[in-house]
């Protein structure tokens, strides 16, 4: 069995975080997400930044225009 020292110390044991990239050590809560693993931080943020993303690029739903006016088309 591993010693609080080895498991701290071991690079085989090493997680880095996708977001920030930074060590996340063993005692550290975490998050897996599509098999990377995130600071919990980290991972909020990027869930906010995909939600605001997602919402740039989708926009405001509008209603199709039907019966356009083409008086000016010959």
């Amino acid at each position: 069995m591993n010693t609080r020292a080895e498991r701290f110390t071991d690079p085989s044991r090493f997680v880095w975080c996708a977001g920030c990239y930074l060590r996340i050590t063993p005692d550290d809560l975490h998050t897996v997400f599509n098999d990377r693993d995130y600071h919990r931080h980290c991972f909020e943020k990027w869930v906010i930044e995909q939600s605001q993303t997602n919402s740039r690029i989708s926009g405001p739903r509008r209603k199709p225009m039907h019966g356009l006016d083409r008086t000016n088309d010959v």
